[in-house]
């Protein structure tokens, strides 16, 4: 999550997809009710990806992700967005965890807001064991888009 908001499915060590590549960031969310911002999305506006990326917050903000202070009110909503998609997706495929990465999660309070708004929304639902191995972020130091361009040109060429 950063510039935009993307994902991947990994099934059996295998992409999951289709005639194209999986559009997770353009899921329609559930707006909150206080929330009057329409969206940068050209195609979906209210999309995830058009109400929770890089230039969604700094058009709500007027101030660059990093420099948005940890107690702004903002994360709320970003939290509650992004639990939205994560539960949809893991009611849709049946997840075993959820992967987080992207330059918003150097907010370090993020993570655990994300983590206790899915809670709340799945509401018992869904069996979670652990949230914290559930929901997680990324241990590739930055480098997830190029390791996964390397996985899918490997997946061409075989």
């Amino acid at each position: 999550m950063g510039t935009g908001v993307g994902g991947g499915a990994i099934n059996k060590g295998e992409f999951v997809g289709g005639i194209s590549h999986p559009e997770m960031g353009h899921v329609i969310i559930q707006k909150d009710l206080q929330d009057d911002f329409f969206g940068v999305c050209p195609f979906h506006g209210n999309c995830l990806e058009g109400m929770i990326s890089g230039p969604a917050l700094e058009k709500r903000t007027h101030m660059l992700g990093k420099t948005i202070p940890a107690d702004h009110p903002i994360w709320k909503i970003v939290s509650n967005y992004l639990a939205q998609a994560i539960l949809n997706t893991s009611l849709t495929l049946d997840t075993e965890m959820f992967i987080l990465g992207g330059g918003v999660f150097k907010q370090k309070q993020l993570l655990p807001m994300v983590q206790n708004e899915f809670v709340k929304l799945n509401n018992g639902y869904k069996t979670i064991e652990n949230i914290n191995d559930y929901i997680q972020l990324a241990s590739l130091d930055g480098n997830q888009a190029i390791i996964g361009c390397l996985a899918l040109a490997r997946d061409v060429a075989k």
